[in-house]
């Protein structure tokens, strides 16, 4: 089995530049032949009709000759006349001879060998001339009339005979020559046409069999270079180079789908990552460095706003005594709810951080110290009042807060949660589950003192 399209192409090309040459040929070669057939036969008739105008010009020239030498008026003119009559009837005798040679055929052999045989009679009568008409008929009159005119018009009618068969001879040639030449022109037309049809076969060939499914090819893999990965790749099953384009792009697909993953992946790991570097992994809200990072650009923001800013530092009250009494399971059940807890009290844009341990903070953009502190009541009323659920068992939860509101000299966090923490220690201190800050009514035991 052929597997190359370059040879099959090869090889339909060079069979029709065989026919087309073989074409070329025949016509060449039909147009040679009747060329060389008239050229033939003009030569030949040119030849034999002046060797035959030749010939009967010698033959009316010795007849000529002899009516002189007979009805000559004196001896003298009649041997004059005699002796010119031999020597034409000798150059009669070998022009017929010539003639002989250069139209010899088969067919023309009676006539030839009847004009052979009137030109020796011409000579043995013009060598014998006296004793023939003398012996035989008394008289050269007599013998004019009787025998030499029969030779002569004998001779007359060979000549009229070998034009006659001359002319026959170059209409049968030229008809020949016509009927082979259109033999050779059907037999070219013929090739012709199979030549045209094994191109148009060629070109049906090469559109169906190698253009469409390269077409086909070239548009996958424009495809795939814009990474659709979900294109078909067609011909991937043919044994040819088209088949081993297809199995190369096919290759290219798969490379391509797996690069997409192993990119989908990584993506998604550097998603994971910086969710990791920004996201606390118990409790879903903010880290401790992501906190930072977003407090340094609320502060900024507030600077340029001229607008208050609030900072709430949360601690989980007795959160040690919870680990010990249920587990550090149970304790990371308890920061899990009080950082959901706190997520769904404070403001869709205020940022909520794990600070570290049972420690965590809220930023509240816009809040002066009243809003800051109604917020933090709301979030210690919710705490409170939402138990976590540890194996089934409700355990209660408070928090202590501390409170501290931007100043104008504060260029980062640090100083608003330092304040932020002493309020938290001094709400520990005091008796826990309550808010220190400005802003907060005091608690009664400190009022008091």
């Amino acid at each position: 089995m052929i597997r190359s399209i370059r040879f099959r192409l090869y090889l339909v090309f060079g069979v029709l530049t065989a026919l087309i040459l073989m074409v070329a040929v025949f016509e060449a070669g039909g147009t040679r032949d009747i060329g060389r057939t008239i050229d033939r036969l003009s030569g030949n008739s040119i030849d034999s009709i002046q060797s035959l105008a030749r010939i009967g010009k010698l033959a009316a020239d010795i007849r000529v000759a002899d009516g002189r030498a007979i009805l000559g008026d004196t001896v003298d003119l009649q041997n004059q006349a005699l002796e010119e009559a031999r020597t034409r009837a000798s150059r009669f005798q070998r022009e017929v001879g010539r003639y002989a040679r250069l139209m010899a055929n088969e067919q023309e052999t009676l006539l030839y060998q009847t004009l052979i045989t009137r030109a020796d009679g011409f000579a043995a009568a013009q060598s014998d001339f006296e004793r023939q008409f003398v012996e035989a008929y008394g008289s050269p009159i007599a013998w004019y009339r009787h025998e030499g005119r029969q030779v002569y018009d004998q001779t007359q009618g060979a000549i009229e005979a070998l034009i006659e068969e001359n002319d026959r001879r170059a209409e049968w040639d030229v008809a020949n020559a016509r009927v082979k030449r259109q033999n050779l022109s059907l037999l070219a037309g013929t090739m012709l046409g199979a030549t045209l049809l094994l191109a148009l076969t060629a070109v049906l060939y090469v559109g169906a069999r190698i253009i469409e499914p390269l077409a086909r090819l070239t548009m996958a893999m424009r495809r795939l270079a814009q990474a659709d990965w979900t294109t078909e790749v067609p011909a991937t099953d043919r044994p040819d180079e088209v088949g081993e384009m297809a199995r190369a792009i096919q290759a290219f697909r798969r490379q391509g789908m797996a690069g997409e993953q192993a990119t989908e992946a990584l993506r998604e790991l550097n998603a994971d990552l910086e969710r990791l570097a920004m996201v606390d992994p118990l409790t879903g809200v903010a880290n401790r460095r992501y906190f930072y990072q977003r407090a340094g650009i609320e502060i900024g923001a507030a600077h340029r706003r001229h607008s208050p800013l609030g900072c709430l530092m949360l601690d989980i009250d007795f959160f040690k005594s919870v680990n010990d009494a249920h587990g550090h399971a149970a304790g990371d059940q308890v920061l899990k709810r009080v950082a959901e807890t706190i997520s769904i009290g404070i403001r869709p844009y205020d940022l909520l951080g794990r600070l570290g341990g049972e420690e965590f903070a809220v930023l509240l953009p816009d809040a002066d110290p009243a809003t800051a502190a109604m917020i933090a009541e709301r979030l210690r009323l919710a705490i409170s009042a939402s138990p976590a659920l540890v194996d089934g068992v409700a355990v209660p939860v408070t928090v202590s807060i501390g409170l501290s509101t931007l100043a104008p000299e504060d260029a980062a966090i640090d100083p608003l949660l330092d304040r932020a923490d002493r309020a938290l220690y001094e709400a520990k201190h005091t008796g826990r589950d309550r808010i220190i800050g400005p802003g907060c009514p005091r608690p009664a035991a400190l009022a008091s003192g």
